[in-house]
């Protein structure tokens, strides 16, 4: 599964995971801006392999809260926790 989003590239080759439902998946990036990222990949764990929003973990350095990523994920029923936010935007 190849995903291309602005600034951003992420595949995930499913004959090279071992992902299944009963999964805890942790999803690492960066930087939260808009959400876009985390939750595309979020869902394609969600969808393709079958873990429950519940069992999805978005970690990231640092968040933008002004473009309210973190804010988004989680009104898509997803769990994000950030180390940083940073308002200087």
């Amino acid at each position: 599964i190849r995903l291309s989003l602005v600034g951003s590239e992420m595949c995930i080759r499913e004959g090279n995971t071992d992902i299944v439902p009963d999964d805890k998946v942790v999803i690492i990036d960066d930087l939260i801006a808009t959400g876009g990222t985390a939750i595309a990949c979020a869902d394609i764990i969600h969808e393709h392999f079958g873990v429950p929003k519940e069992n999805i973990q978005v970690l990231a350095l640092i968040d933008l809260p002004t473009l309210k990523g973190s804010a988004i994920i989680q009104e898509h029923g997803y769990r994000v926790n950030t180390l940083i936010e940073f308002e200087g935007l």
